[in-house]
């Protein structure tokens, strides 16, 4: 069975893996973190609390900057290191998106 969870990690890892593989990534960061950060008061306008989303915003949004800035340890993101984030219960993926299951 499919759930919620499963899907919001399906959709995410795909937009993801989308900016990542995009002949300018650096465009492609740039108008996905627009987009993100357009979409808060939209959210919050529609009545979502911002403790329902501001966790998995924040690891996206993260996610999304280091396919350009790297990360304290000096990596950008790869397709590897992208799917570690999804698929390890250390990630961070896994331990926002099982927060929300449990909210």
């Amino acid at each position: 069975m499919i759930t919620g969870r499963f899907l919001i990690a399906a959709l995410a890892f795909e937009f993801i893996e989308h900016i990542l593989n995009s002949p300018q990534p650096n465009v492609a960061v740039s108008i996905a973190t627009s987009l993100l950060e357009s979409t808060v008061p939209t959210l919050v306008k529609a009545g979502f609390q911002s403790l329902v989303f501001e966790d998995f915003y924040e690891v996206l949004l993260s996610l999304i900057q280091q396919i350009i800035i790297p990360e304290p340890g000096g990596t950008i993101l790869t397709s590897e290191t992208l799917l570690e984030a999804f698929q390890s219960a250390e990630g961070e993926i896994y331990f926002v998106l099982k927060r929300v299951e449990w909210t």
